[in-house]
């Protein structure tokens, strides 16, 4: 998985040196308000940060990080996946993110998902 750049954004791949950020960014009720209600403990995002670089090798998931790039600063992280929990969609590509509250309602997901499908 390589890095893509588009006007604002760095979509790379998340590495072990995001950790501290990614467990700010998970602690937030409003990271994770939807499925779980809650913020995370540091032992779920790194569980979480283990298991999306080990699904790098995978051809069907594509998770990066989010970075704005004027700042470096980690805003969340976003990609594409093909869901096998819904067999009444397949085949499909779903394009998916994660952005703290703080940077939602700047286009960045809508940004970086266009960056992924082109």
């Amino acid at each position: 998985m390589g890095t893509l750049r588009t006007d604002r954004l760095v979509l790379r791949p998340l590495g072990p040196d995001d950790l501290d950020d990614l467990v700010a960014l998970h602690a937030r009720e409003s990271f994770w308000r939807y499925p779980f209600g809650r913020g995370w403990a540091r032992a779920e995002t790194e569980s979480f940060l283990e298991r999306t670089i080990e699904r790098y090798d995978d051809p069907g998931i594509a998770v990066s990080a989010v970075v704005i790039a004027a700042s470096d600063e980690l805003a969340g992280w976003a990609g594409l996946s093909i869901p096998t929990f819904l067999p009444e969609v397949l085949p499909a590509v779903e394009v998916g993110w994660r952005l703290g509250e703080q940077h939602r309602g700047r286009g960045f997901a809508t940004e970086a998902g266009q960056a992924w499908i082109r």
